[in-house]
């Protein structure tokens, strides 16, 4: 059925509410040679740094570097005789990280960026700039490729191996086709530790060639049905690598359906994406969002059942884990709710409309995990959990009400009770707790007690400060009958006076440090 490849972009949320041009890149491409055919994709993130103004010319020159590169590296793939390819494809595939073809191929890449970076800059230079760095040619050079800073990512599928080539953050996704569980993986390519949050590394670092992850995959062992490169506004938008792998896994069978209808356009693809990749923006950080893939076709068609299970299963993974977390919350507001006793009536009906919002929410939690069970009939456990979820036959009941003993007094206007929850300390949610099962959650944890009667509290401080005062009256009533004799406050030595001797009733000296208020003798 054929390889397809597509790419696309988008200006970001944020970007058009702040008149900022789109900083990503996109593009992709096919190669014919004597043996074969190679298709290739990149795409590249500018940076957002102010420092980096140029960072939309800097993408869109990473991502020309990076497929001229890899079509040269294609080329003399496909072009050479068995030899020749036997030779490069064990280099490519071995474990040479100082002298191979893949570290050459990232300092081509890093080493042609920095130079037509330079060359761009030169041919429309900033006049600031050039005053500012008058003969410290050291810092010009390095100062320069700043203002075009870029991340990349890229990736070529070749006849009988696949590269990935990624310098800073970004995602990278592989859809195999052997059958193995999951499919879709997003942790091909190693983690760089340097990339946190919103910092990254980039192209127009001194040790970016160094940095600059290779990654081979030979289709013998790791058959390649789909390549698939993007921007972080993707994962980060869908919170993570399993809503990505979702995203492209569509992208993949979308693919499939269109090629499998006679229908394929990749104009009609790119419209499609563009849209849907708008939604996320929108929805999501509002980063731009860029992407570009290479899928082939029959070899998804092997394994589109289980590629749609898989995505069902991302699905579902992800709405059990926001109802987990709604649940969670509920249980902290709904104890609230029964310390306020009595209930006024909107209090009373609030929290029966809030009893049945949790039914209706446990039980589609008991569905879930129903739906979460691969066709081996294993449980799958959800995010790094053991899958200990209880039973749809056994929900567990909500925590009974408090005794009405002691009533508290409800907030004078029903309306205040919902602000009073949301600012209570007890309604913040812990990890730890959304991890759990809402049955668990609900049945397992003490319930919050009713605020207790003022009046109450009164009466009992009241006889603790008499049964005080009594305990101190006897106390001194024993040491007058013993002997000992109280100083008065007129006459004990103040501030730092020296150590006094005081007699003890069994004739010996000890001790008494004076403290500036009165002293026992």
């Amino acid at each position: 059925m054929g390889v397809v490849h597509f790419d696309e972009r988008v200006r970001g949320a944020s970007h058009e509410a702040h008149g900022i041009v789109c900083q990503d890149s996109a593009a992709s491409r096919e190669i014919e040679g004597q043996h074969g055919w190679a298709y290739v994709a990149a795409i590249a993130d500018g940076h957002g740094d102010p420092a980096c103004f140029r960072s939309d010319r800097g993408s869109r020159i990473a991502v020309n570097v990076a497929l001229a590169a890899l079509e040269v590296l294609a080329r003399d793939y496909l072009d050479a005789d068995d030899d020749a390819r036997r030779d490069a494809r064990a280099d490519l595939l071995g474990n040479d990280e100082s002298n191979g073809i893949r570290h050459r191929l990232a300092r081509d890449i890093v080493c042609a960026w920095r130079a037509q970076v330079v060359g761009d800059y030169a041919d429309d230079p900033v006049p600031e700039l050039d005053e500012a760095l008058a003969g410290k040619e050291d810092q010009f050079r390095e100062y320069v490729p700043l203002l075009y800073g870029t991340t990349l990512v890229a990736a070529v599928m070749l006849p009988d191996l696949s590269l990935l080539v990624q310098q800073g953050d970004g995602c990278t996704t592989v859809i195999f086709s052997d059958g193995r569980d999951p499919l879709v993986r997003a942790d091909v390519v190693p983690e760089d530790e340097l990339c946190v949050g919103n910092i990254t590394t980039s192209l127009c670092d001194t040790d970016a060639a160094l940095r600059m992850r290779v990654v081979a995959l030979d289709h013998a062992v790791d058959p390649v049905a789909a390549l698939f490169v993007g921007s972080d506004g993707i994962d980060k938008s869908l919170q993570g690598a399993d809503g990505a792998s979702d995203l492209f896994a569509g992208v993949a069978l979308s693919a499939l359906d269109r090629v499998s209808a006679g229908e394929w356009d990749v104009e009609v693809m790119r419209r499609e994406l563009r849209e849907m990749m708008t939604r996320l923006s929108q929805s999501g950080i509002g980063d731009d969002v860029s992407l570009a893939g290479v899928v082939d076709v029959g070899a998804i068609a092997g394994v589109a059942g289980q590629l749609t299970d898989e995505r069902r299963r991302f699905g579902a993974t992800a709405e059990l884990a926001a109802c987990q977390a709604r649940l969670s919350s509920m249980r902290r507001k709904y104890e609230y709710y029964c310390a306020l006793e009595p209930p006024t009536d909107v209090v009373a009906a609030e929290k029966e409309a809030y009893l049945a919002e949790y039914r209706e929410l446990e039980q589609r939690v008991c569905q879930l995990q129903d739906e979460l069970v691969d066709p081996l009939g294993n449980d799958l456990p959800m995010d790094g959990q053991s899958g200990d979820y209880p039973s749809a036959d056994s929900p567990a009941d909500p925590p009974a009400d408090p005794s009405a003993d002691a009533p508290a007094d409800p907030p004078a206007d029903a309306s205040e009770w919902s602000a009073a929850a949301d600012d209570a300390p007890h309604v913040a949610e812990s990890s730890s707790v959304v991890a759990q099962s809402p049955s668990r959650v609900l049945a397992g944890s003490p319930q919050v007690e009713p605020a207790p009667d003022r009046r109450k509290v009164l009466l009992i401080g009241a006889i603790a400060v008499l049964l005080a005062v009594l305990l101190c009256m006897a106390f001194a009533l024993l040491l007058r009958g013993s002997g000992v004799e109280q100083v008065p406050s007129d006459q004990a030595p103040s501030g730092d006076d020296a150590a006094i001797e005081a007699p003890a009733s069994d004739g010996a000296s000890e001790e008494v440090l004076g403290d500036g208020r009165g002293h026992w003798h």
